[in-house]
């Protein structure tokens, strides 16, 4: 900032030397004269001095922090270097501070400096990058650019600068989008194929996504630690799946993607992580045995034919593919549970179903959520606008309910307006069919508390394996088994039946995803995960032989990095050591004849 101070100070001050000297010369005498008539202005400091009269002064800072400092002179130097070197919060200005005509100056030579950079220095280029990044950053469509409201503005900003049409905008969007891809697919490549070729491992997440036309779409999300240990990701594709989603066609589609980033990248995947579908254990065991030949078309397009000529191993390109294997999503399981345990139970279902049904009625009518909210007010109940749930997820069920459970007070002396007539509220009406028409029970309110109790724990166990910036797999082992033992607590220690019956079938279903939750691989991650180290003796009955695994398959991967650069040191063969003796003892003797000879 002092850089560009003194850079615009000098702009104004080479350019005007002159008019300035004129200036000065000019009112010189005229200035003395009236100096004598006006009284001097005093320094900034004595703000921050007290003057007593006697040839004294002091600190008015350090009297108020119960010090003393006292001067015997008017010495302006001495005291401004006081304040600067104790009161640094209080004393902003001094000697550093622009002067009056240093002030003049500088914005005189800004003027100047912004209007030759407006006039001269102005890039369409700059400003069409800027556009772009503007409309990219803030999701604006291309169209925003034909508007005559945005058009006038830009004009206002720059007169000079001329609006790209939507069509150009389009083109610059995509152009940007295939240079930062292939920035992107330099940076993955570097760390996990060229950085440690055969070594490097990365993770995918894949889930089908169907859109409001009814049209089936795959997102493929790539995951890897760089060489500084951070996590990274990034999304590869996301592609239109026609129907059937069949396994192998899922699988097809998720190497399609992989390739389009670059093929190199198929001998690094290592797990997959997918929801429950039976077609996604098909579609691992499809890439299972597509990917071979997947990386052997990829290093015939990539490596010289003439391989033997230029002495380039594929594999040393390349290295070998690892053993795919599947994660499932913990977070999906719970789902699926909490699911099962509603449907199974049909008092929770047909008391959820109530509250739905209220709810709906409150969206529905403006006029009735305003008297709810009155309601609020009398009872002093502070009131939070409900939602109705996504019947497919659960924790949006649970939400529903709490909201309801937080207004039952309001909601039921609504409901009892409604039904006995009540002045004002002629307008809603409650058919005697519809399960409304009667008041709530209390079984119907002490079911929803149960059940909101026992999907709580249920949900932060999904919200902390929904997270995205720490690892998740090596708590998932115990984190189910946690789940699993509040619903055995569930069903043998409550009295409400509805509880139980729901903890029941929550249980079973849980139970069903127990074997591929508790994997080899979920196990070795529970291992060497800090957070499970606690708990982990209480979820699993004996760790040995996972830890033996860890230390056979460390050595074993060890062995094979050993063995694969010892092959890379060729040695030499019999005849070329035979040969080599005979040169050396031919030497040997030369020396001999020549010295002792």
């Amino acid at each position: 900032m002092d850089s560009i101070m003194e850079e615009l100070a000098d702009e104004g001050t080479h350019g005007d030397d002159d008019l300035l000297e004129n200036r000065e010369d000019n009112t010189a005498e005229s200035s003395a004269t009236s100096s004598e008539l006006r009284s001097r202005k005093r320094s900034d400091i004595w703000q921050f001095i007290t003057d007593h009269g006697n040839g004294t002064y002091s600190c008015k800072c350090c009297e108020r922090e119960d010090r003393q400092q006292m001067w015997n002179s008017k010495a302006h130097t001495t005291m401004r270097n006081h304040l600067k070197s104790y009161h640094k919060n209080e004393y902003g200005g001094g000697a550093d501070a622009p002067t009056a005509k240093q002030t003049k100056l500088l914005c005189y030579g800004f003027e100047r400096f912004v209007k030759q950079r407006f006039e001269s220095e102005f890039s369409k280029d700059e400003a069409d990058s800027a556009l772009i990044e503007w409309i990219v950053g803030a999701a604006q469509p291309f169209a925003v650019v034909e508007q005559p409201k945005f058009i006038a503005f830009c004009c206002t900003l720059q007169p000079a600068y001329k609006v790209p049409v939507r069509q150009t905008v389009r083109n610059r969007v995509i152009a940007r989008w295939k240079m930062e891809k292939e920035l992107a697919r330099k940076i993955i490549v570097y760390c996990l194929v060229f950085r440690d070729v055969g070594s490097s491992r990365c993770s995918i997440t894949t889930d089908m996504w169907t859109s409001a036309a009814n049209r089936g779409y795959m997102v493929v999300t790539l995951h890897w630690i760089d060489e500084d240990w951070n996590f990274r990701s990034v999304i590869l594709g996301f592609r239109r799946v026609e129907y059937p989603h069949t396994g192998p066609r899922l699988a097809d589609h998720l190497l399609d993607v992989v390739k389009a980033m670059d093929g190199a990248l198929l001998v690094t995947i290592w797990a997959v992580t997918t929801d429950n579908a039976k077609s996604n254990g098909t579609m691992i065991r499809s890439i299972r045995a597509k990917l071979p030949a997947a990386i052997q078309e990829h290093i015939r397009a990539t490596v010289p034919s003439s391989a033997a000529d230029t002495n380039l191993d594929s594999r040393s390109v390349i290295g070998e593919p690892h053993n795919v294997f599947q994660v499932r999503c913990l977070a999906h399981v719970l789902q699926l549970a909490a699911k099962e345990g509603i449907t199974k139970c049909k008092l929770v279902d047909d008391s959820i179903g109530i509250v739905r049904d209220i709810l709906r009625k409150l969206k529905d009518s403006t006029s009735m959520n305003e008297e709810l909210q009155r309601i609020c007010s009398v009872l002093n109940v502070k009131f939070q606008q409900p939602e109705l749930d996504c019947v497919t997820r659960w924790n949006s069920t649970w939400a529903m309910v709490m909201s309801a459970i937080r207004l039952r007070k309001p909601i039921e002396e609504l409901l009892r307006r409604i039904r006995d007539r009540h002045a004002g509220y002629s307008e809603f009406s409650i058919g005697p069919d519809n399960r409304l028409a009667a008041p709530i029970e209390d079984d119907t309110w002490g079911s929803l508390n149960e059940f909101c109790k026992f999907l709580t724990p249920v949900k932060a166990a999904t919200m902390m394996m929904s997270g995205k910036n720490y690892p998740t797999f090596g708590m998932a082992m115990v984190v189910f088994e946690l789940v699993s033992k509040n619903a055995t607590k569930a069903i043998l220690q409550t009295a409400a039946r509805y509880t139980s019956d729901f903890a029941t079938a929550f249980k079973k279903k849980l139970d069903e995803y127990d074997e591929v939750v508790k994997s080899r691989e979920a196990q070795i991650a529970a291992v060497l995960d800090p957070r499970a180290k606690a708990l982990l003796p209480k979820v699993m009955d004996d760790m040995a032989p996972v830890k033996q695994y860890i230390i056979d398959e460390y050595e074993a991967n060890y062995r094979a990095r050993y063995e694969s650069q010892q092959q890379d040191v060729t040695a030499p063969t019999l005849h070329q050591q035979e040969a080599e003796d005979i040169a050396l003892g031919e030497v040997l003797y030369q020396m001999i004849d020549d010295n002792f000879g």
